[in-house]
């Protein structure tokens, strides 16, 4: 993970707007969390983790973090995107995704 990549991307996306700097930070690997949260609050962000998709979708509407960094495959697996942009009407939060996404097989 490129973590200088990563810090750009979460600081251009959270100055677009008056961010309270709050992320929250969701992936099934406990690692992976912890180097996220060491990495953002080390440059100042309010940092709220979790290593479960459903809890992702409670701290989203609880904390209303002005970004949410998920792993893909479990955001996939939660629908996480789909049910808090349109379900809950929260269009103003960032969603960066980590990891690949699914490949379709373009061959006949």
């Amino acid at each position: 993970m490129d973590t200088e990549e990563l810090l750009k991307e979460v600081g251009l996306l959270i100055s677009r707007g008056g961010s309270r700097k709050k992320v929250l930070v969701v992936d099934e690997d406990e690692y992976v969390v912890k180097t996220l949260t060491t990495v953002l609050e080390a440059k100042g962000y309010a940092v709220v983790a979790t290593c479960d998709g459903e809890e992702c979708i409670e701290k989203v509407r609880t904390e209303k973090p002005d970004m949410v960094i998920v792993d893909n495959l479990l955001s996939e697996r939660y629908d996480v995107i789909k049910t808090l942009r349109y379900k809950n009407r929260l269009e103003n939060v960032s969603f960066l995704l980590l990891g690949e996404t699914k490949k379709e097989n373009t061959e006949n």
